[in-house]
């Protein structure tokens, strides 16, 4: 699906596919949509968003955002968020708690809590 949108680094407006974006979300009074390179400002509201992309695979995993489940690389149990690089290092987004069911089959978690605890000896 092609989305309208204004590049908010050049105010350039152009279409983008829907299959390019990683997530959505507010920020402010302003829904920013986020591709694994740039942010744009879309024509349209989140909210107006979620009805169409859940078709496309998208879920809304908190109040603020909508993400692309098959861009999603890990799931940061420590954090609460999801990442959409095995890093850990690049563009991420929250889960909040009662969403945690959504991803939970869908995308791998990292325990870095529980690495942390055997670096130390403790236990689990």
């Amino acid at each position: 699906m092609d989305i309208l949108v204004v590049k908010i680094k050049s105010g350039i407006a152009g279409v983008i596919d829907s299959r390019d974006v990683i997530f959505l979300q507010t920020e402010g009074e302003h829904t920013v949509l986020h591709t694994k390179e740039d942010e744009y400002r879309p024509a349209v509201a989140l909210r107006d968003f979620a009805e169409i992309l859940v078709l496309e695979g998208f879920e809304q995993l908190s109040k603020s955002n909508l993400v692309n489940l098959e861009k999603a690389e890990v799931y940061d149990k420590l954090t609460r968020k999801i990442f959409f690089d095995k890093h850990l290092k690049g563009k991420y987004t929250s889960v909040s708690r009662r969403n945690i069911e959504k991803i939970k089959d869908e995308i791998p978690f990292d325990d870095r809590e529980r690495q942390k605890k055997k670096r130390h000896g403790t236990t689990v």
